[in-house]
């Protein structure tokens, strides 16, 4: 009997082998595969989030981002349908970043795409700027990394705007400031803004220096009684000082007159001698003063107040008075000081010439003489050389290249290639090289206020430290 009880358990447990090794057969037979709900690719923005995915895998699985700032939970399973967590942290870059998430199953594996935008950044390198008095052009630097507006406050609006003249980078705020007249400093604001990001810039000008400014420095006057009208423009206090041995000046105070519109009486001069006095204008807080010289010609005379000039290098028109009595003539020693007479002679008359421009940085001079018999008025014309003077060296080894585009005012320049060649500069001027070796193009320059290099492809090295 115990006989036959050992052989049915015996039996029994060899079914149970029996069917356990059939179940692992049939599993082993089940194919991989991986099932993702929703996309292939997430985005998420610069905040911590997370986003739910549903996987089905026929067989055990894992999951691994492909960077430390994603994570997936959980990151391995059994075969079955699962919920699984993609998780980012918060993104305080200001740039975008992504990665993959790979899910394998044996040999199936599947991709998830998660994108992270950057954080949103609007910053200026400085929330102040200083300007002199007489204003100009202001800039404000900009790091940003999304669109942006410029506003300025209503109240700054009459001496702050917006510099459009030209086009400005995208991290540049072109700003033009007008002149401070008046004897205070004054502030404005200026946002750059992107809906919630902002930047407030204050603009701090200077106040005008304290002036009195006279519209005219010297009078010259025939010899005959006359009155003279003195116009001045002042933002202090001044005092009028006359000369105390010029009893032939006198203030005139018969009709009525402004602080700053002054009536001077000049008495008949019979002598033949040239006379002259100088009325001073003074603060003395500030230590400010200003001198009106007056000049009473003689009889049968021939006079300028002034008797050198001196001008700068471009063009100019020269315009003086003479005072005379006689008919006189006028002639130039030098071919660049051009007279432009009148239609008629004239014994009081304005004198006009051109002074054409001085291209070379040396100064040069010549004389204008205005004559009538033994009466003769010499005038010394000085004329500056240019010192407006710009170099740029540029080192490439191309075989062939264009001029950078210069622009300016009164623009002259040498271009010297390299190669013991040169030329005078102008717009798309090209040259080409015998060979590939280095070379260092020298821009010489006058007059020149932009440079534009349209390519760098071929260029070693820019010298701008002489421009």
């Amino acid at each position: 009997m115990k006989t036959i009880y050992q052989s049915l358990i015996y039996t029994f447990i060899a079914c149970l082998l029996l069917v356990g090794c059939k179940d692992e057969e049939k599993k082993d037979l089940v194919a991989p595969s991986i099932n993702l709900s929703g996309t292939t690719s997430y985005t998420f923005e610069a905040q911590k989030g997370t986003y739910t995915v549903s996987l089905t895998s026929a067989k055990s699985w894992t999951a691994k981002p492909g960077q430390s700032w994603c994570k997936v939970y959980p990151n391995n399973g059994e075969a079955g349908t699962h919920t699984i967590e993609i998780e980012v942290d918060e993104n305080t870059s200001y740039d975008e970043r992504n990665t993959n998430i790979t899910f394998q199953s044996e040999t199936v594996s599947k991709s998830i795409t998660v994108t992270q935008k950057q954080k949103d950044a609007l910053t200026v390198t400085s929330n102040k700027i200083e300007v002199e008095d007489d204003g100009g052009t202001a800039i404000i630097e900009v790091n940003a990394n999304v669109s942006y507006e410029c506003i300025i406050d209503e109240e700054a609006k009459s001496w702050i705007s917006l510099n459009t003249s030209r086009a400005l980078s995208a991290s540049q705020v072109k700003l033009q400031i007008e002149r401070n007249e008046s004897n205070k400093k004054r502030e404005g604001k200026v946002t750059i803004l992107n809906g919630e990001l902002s930047e407030v810039v204050t603009v701090y000008q200077a106040a005008a220096s304290p002036t009195i400014l006279l519209s005219k420095n010297e009078y010259v006057v025939g010899s005959k009684e006359e009155t003279l009208v003195i116009q001045l423009r002042s933002n202090v206090d001044y005092r009028m000082i006359m000369p105390a041995d010029a009893n032939w000046l006198q203030v005139t105070k018969s009709r009525a007159f402004s602080d700053y519109t002054h009536y001077i009486t000049v008495s008949a001069n019979d002598t033949y001698d040239v006379r002259s006095a100088e009325i001073l204008f003074v603060n003395d807080t500030e230590g400010i003063q200003e001198t009106v010289k007056v000049v009473q010609v003689q009889n049968d005379a021939i006079v300028v107040a002034q008797n050198e000039y001196t001008l700068e290098a471009v063009t100019t028109k020269l315009h003086f008075n003479i005072q005379a009595n006689v008919e006189f003539e006028v002639s130039t020693s030098e071919e660049w000081i051009q007279y432009n007479p009148s239609s008629r002679a004239l014994k009081t008359s304005p004198l006009d010439f051109v002074v054409e421009e001085n291209i070379t940085t040396k100064a040069r001079e010549g004389y204008i003489l205005v004559s009538f018999g033994n009466l003769k008025q010499e005038i010394k014309v000085i004329q500056k050389g240019r010192a407006d003077f710009n170099q740029v060296l540029i080192t490439h080894n191309r075989w062939e290249i264009l001029i950078p585009k210069v622009t300016g005012r009164y623009l002259e320049g040498v271009v010297q290639w390299g190669d013991g060649r040169k030329d005078n500069y102008h717009t798309n001027l090209y040259h080409q090289y015998a060979d590939e070796n280095q070379h260092v193009l020298q821009l010489d320059l006058w007059g020149a206020e932009e440079i534009m290099i349209s390519t760098i492809e071929g260029i070693v090295e820019i010298d701008f430290s002489k421009f």
